[in-house]
């Protein structure tokens, strides 16, 4: 016999109707519910009938002392579920003999229907995308007083006139998700593939999607399944019922051969269905004659799809989504084995019970919240009839289930997160002591609520009082994403997982005990966690991380790391370094890959950071994998740099440049200035898998070096779509986003391509990009920091010195910039000379150079021309005030509005000596040559003795100040408004002074000799 091949698939599944699998309160209704009350939640993952002990309450902290028993309730998903309740002495005590028994079902999809646009995509009703475990809540106080506590009611109907059963239908569920021995081939579906290739694929559920058989071999042969039906009565006159569906991975329609029989050399043709591109058949019926069946009890069936082409990868690309087999069987109760059975049509079944004892639990369970217990009277017991054709599922037990666990339940108010602009999601293993945090996601949550965190307005969720509030208790990705709906409504901006996820078909295979938890769930398939934010919205408005740890170490040392690097000097050098790493698998691919890089080493250098980069290449020598100098990696990574971009192509765990990992002490990486790592291959940020060697994980996890965050996409990537996503990354925060946090500038790059390239391609790599790491992360240098450190000056003419009648000086300056440079339209800052005279007179004279701000630092030469009043009043101990600044004011002065780390270093003062003779210049020329005949002001008489007359004023100034050569202020007036002026200056003694005007427009000086 064939065994099942199962098929290939890469897209998402959407999910069917689910009418006959149970119910669903509506959140908000068990989240009203759950706030006046206690619960304890109860665990289990197999169908049958629990029994729940005074024992095992009791040691969960269960208030069974102070309790009713007739005041207990059970509720699934919440809605109150029929529970049986022995009190042995009917006292309404719960005492230690004492127990209660309900019908319990492992989970299934229904819970995953909200995670839709449309529930009818959801196509395999008996899977869970998550778990197999089914969460149950007792409460013990009166939260209903308009509704009695559900009980299970007996049936005793009357068996007269029926003929006892012979047969019973009993179900084959053949389900491919990986954990079952016979089928262990299966997987889940991707989303809706983009291109012919199949490399894009969505991750949200938008489409059909779930678990389906796997064409893992691209064999094109048909695909065969032996299915074994235990216990087939053959003799029996009923039919066998199929029930099935049909998915397909490809990018044209399906039409797909299924046949039945008894072995593979004679099978008869069933049907044929066209299944659409990607989309999923409708549920397909048959009736299988008995006959049909191998004498050993083997069905055979078979499935083909005739539109498959000539390529491997375009043959037999569908999936079957399951196997739903009905199979008449004889009762049998002799060997009071626990039994499932199935009957089908509206009348009343008389059920015959041989070795029925009182320990014999025989259930109705057709509506598992009402289960009904069915009295059996002379060993018979009747199944009552009913108004539809359902089917009616009984069960027969003769012994009791225990639940998994059973402990308080904890649930998440979300009270008081109105201004919540970061939500925190933990675990309990990563809310334990680590170092000097007591419980590190708790000191995560207050760190980032502090000063030097940010000053976030943290919201700190534990995942399972989540999973309790927005999931019922199952665990479930829906519990984060409703948790985040409602977060980003109101002013949330910031998620962070601190917890490790697996995706889902990781999640349930058997094969996969490798002690590796799945903390706290992803979000589709391909998995990600970007598909929790990317469609709440129009566009992206919320940016999330994860740091994919297993236990409070692991967060612990990531956290410590984030610490040390948030409080980093922001002058330390490597936060403008890039290391740039260029692979490729010949030599073509090198150099397209290491051109790519070049690019951003363009934007980088350019950029508003003026950062510098380093690039490393693969060397082609003729093999696949090519040479790769990890020594000089190792020696630039541990010298520090900012960000490290990858281009080429990878895996999950690891690069085409195989660079290992930081916490491998044999690769030599001692690094203390811990990188942003930007990783654009195919599935390189797929932390989502269960074994130790994951790329992203170590390298953010790596306690004392490493990388402080890592992007890259969980899914197969084209060159175009990393470079597009890498070329705006660049874009972004390096410029617009300089400084901001990580996320920002994630959410910026999504909107920006979405506005600028809607492609399917694009949207669809948008979603599979992970970010490992905080969001609210700062890679960057937010602000400017531009600083003036040396200034000397060179003189022209006979001497060196400064002489205060010179022509010109040329000053040079040194400057730079610890910051980013600063964000104008042309790029440009001032760098401006204030000169104070020996009075205290600020010079009129403009001094100043604009500068293109391209560089961190830099030189500039400004030649200093002097005015007449520069010579007159400059002589002697001049203070000179260099500022930097990014604006000049109308009168030629520096203005700085920028937003500076620090504005003690924008200025650098000197003081200098201008010499000079009052009489005749012996260091310099005569002052006497400053002439009067250019003025159009009578001074008369000029020598003068005792008085001064000023004329023709035309009432232009203000004030009058009589200087002498030295600088020193003799005299001061005030003249507003005057036309001319008298003044006595008999006091002065006799030489050379200056009379200086001064208006608001204009200023004027004149020579006057005293006699």
């Amino acid at each position: 016999m064939n065994k099942l091949i199962s098929l290939k698939l890469f897209l998402f599944l959407l999910i069917i109707p689910l009418t006959n699998f149970g119910q669903n309160s509506d959140i908000d209704e068990w989240r009203e519910l759950i706030k006046s009350t206690n619960f304890h939640k109860i665990t289990i993952k197999e169908d049958g009938v629990y029994k729940i002990t005074y024992d095992q309450l009791k040691v969960t902290g269960f208030p069974i002392a102070n309790i009713e028993m007739n005041d207990l309730r059970l509720f699934r998903r919440g809605v109150e579920i029929a529970i049986k309740i022995d009190d042995f002495d009917n006292d309404n005590i719960f005492d230690p003999e004492d127990f209660f028994i309900f019908y319990g079902e492992k989970n299934n999809s229904l819970g995953d229907h909200d995670l839709f646009n449309d529930g009818e995509h959801n196509i395999n009703p008996y899977v869970s995308f998550f778990t197999d475990k089914s969460a149950y809540f007792l409460n013990h106080k009166n939260v209903n007083s308009f509704t009695p506590p559900k009980r299970i009611n007996n049936s005793n109907y009357n068996s007269n006139g029926l003929v006892d059963e012979v047969n019973y239908f009993a179900k084959k569920l053949i389900l491919f998700r990986g954990d079952d021995v016979n089928y262990s081939v299966g997987s889940y579906a991707k989303g809706l593939g983009s291109n012919s290739e199949r490399t894009v694929f969505s991750s949200l559920f938008n489409e059909e999607r779930g678990w389906t058989s796997f064409n893992y071999q691209w064999l094109k042969t048909e695909t065969v399944f032996d299915i074994n039906l235990d216990g087939i009565d053959r003799t029996s006159n009923e039919d066998i019922i199929l029930k099935t569906r049909f998915k397909s991975h490809i990018y044209f329609d399906n039409k797909i051969e299924y046949k039945y029989g008894k072995d593979t050399n004679n099978l008869t043709t069933l049907g044929t269905e066209v299944v659409p591109s990607y989309g999923a058949s409708k549920l397909l019926t048959h009736n299988l004659p008995i006959t049909t069946i191998s004498s050993q009890g083997n069905l055979i069936l078979s499935a083909h799809d005739l539109n498959s082409g000539n390529l491997p990868t375009q043959t037999n690309q569908f999936g079957v989504v399951y196997f739903d087999i009905l199979y008449p069987k004889r009762l049998d109760f002799n060997n009071q084995q626990d039994q499932i059975m199935y009957w089908l049509g509206k009348s009343a079944k008389k059920i015959k019970v041989d070795n029925y004892n009182s320990q014999i639990i025989f259930l109705d369970i057709t509506d598992p919240y009402n289960a009904i217990e069915l009295e059996v009277t002379n060993s018979c017991a009747v199944l009552p009839p009913v108004n539809s054709n359902n089917e009616r599922k009984v069960i027969y037990s003769s012994s009791f289930n225990y639940p998994l666990e059973t402990h308080v339940a904890h649930f998440e108010s979300f009270e008081g997160t109105n201004e919540t602009d970061f939500l925190l999601i933990s675990h309990q293993l990563t809310q334990q002591s680590y170092g000097s945090f007591n419980n590190v996601a708790q000191a995560y949550a207050d760190y980032r609520s502090s000063e030097s965190g940010g000053e976030q307005i943290v919201y700190h969720a534990d995942i399972d009082a989540l999973i309790n509030t927005f999931s019922f208790g199952d665990f479930s990705s829906l519990a984060v994403k409703k948790a985040i709906d409602e977060l980003s409504r109101k002013k949330l901006k910031y998620v962070l997982l601190l917890g490790k996820g697996l995706q889902e078909d990781e999640h349930h295979k058997k094969n996969q005990l490798q002690g590796i938890d799945n903390l706290i769930p992803s979000y589709g398939y391909p998995c990600t966690d970007q598909g929790y934010v990317f469609n709440l919205v129009d566009k992206p408005t919320v940016s999330i991380g994860r740091i994919s740890a297993t236990s409070a170490s692991k967060a612990g040392a990531y956290l410590s790391k984030l610490i040390e690097f948030e409080n980093m000097d922001f002058r330390n050098a490597s936060k403008r370094k890039a290391l740039h790493l260029s692979g490729g698998s010949d030599i073509n691919q090198i150099n397209q890959f290491s051109a790519i890089n070049d690019s951003y080493k363009d934007i980088l250098e350019n950029s508003l950071l003026a950062g510098s980069v380093t690039h490393l290449k693969k060397v082609d020598d003729g093999t696949y994998i090519g040479t790769f100098d990890k020594s000089s990696f190792a020696s630039h990574l541990n010298n520090g740099v900012g960000v490290i971009s990858y281009f080429g192509h990878s895996a999950p765990s690891t690069t085409g440049l195989l660079l290992g990992y930081p916490d491998n002490k044999t690769n030599n990486y001692n690094n203390t200035v811990y990188p942003f790592m930007v990783m654009l291959g195919c599935s390189v940020g797929n932390v989502f898998i269960s074994h130790d060697d994951v790329l992203g994980e170590r390298w953010v996890n790596s306690e004392k070096n490493g990388a402080i965050g890592f992007w890259g996409s969980t899914s197969l990537i084209t060159v175009y779509d990393a470079e597009t996503i890498g070329d705006q990354f660049y874009t972004l925060a390096y410029n617009k986003y300089v400084g901001k946090p990580i996320g920002d500038v994630i959410v910026a790059l999504q909107n920006q391509l979405i506005d600028q390239n809607s492609s399917p391609n694009i949207i669809k790599a948008l979603q599979n990009f992970t970010l490992v790491g905080d969001p609210a992360l700062s890679i960057g240098i937010e602000k400017s920091d531009y600083w003036i450190d040396d200034v000397t000056y060179t003189t022209y003419g006979t001497t060196d010195k400064l002489h205060h009648s010179q022509d010109s000086t040329k000053f040079t300056i040194q400057y730079g910039n610890d910051g980013i440079i600063w964000d104008n339209e042309d790029r440009e800052i001032v760098i401006n000379i204030e000169r104070k005279y020996p009075s205290g007179i600020i010079s009129e004279t403009s001094m100043y150079a604009i500068l293109k701000d391209t560089t961190t630092s830099g030189k500039v030469d400004i030649m200093v021309h002097y005015s007449d009043l520069d010579s007159a009043l400059g002589g002697g101990e001049n203070i000179l005030t260099f500022t930097i600044g990014n604006q000049l004011s109308n009168d030629n002065k520096t203005i700085n509005t920028m937003d500076e780390y620090d504005f003690n270093n924008n200025t650098k003062t000197l003081s200098l000596f201008y010499h000079f003779d009052p009489y005749k210049a012996g260091d310099g020329e005569d002052i006497t040559s400053i002439s009067n005949n250019i003025l159009d002001i009578s001074v008369s008489p000029n020598p003068a003795s005792n008085t001064l007359s000023i004329q023709r004023l035309a009432s232009k100034f203000k004030s009058l100040r009589i200087i002498g050569v030295n600088g020193t202020l003799y005299q001061e007036e005030n003249i507003s408004l005057l036309n001319d002026v008298r003044l006595n200056i008999s006091n002065l003694k006799n030489g050379l002074y200056i009379i200086h005007l001064i208006g608001d427009n204009e200023n004027k000086i004149v020579k006057l000799i005293k006699n």
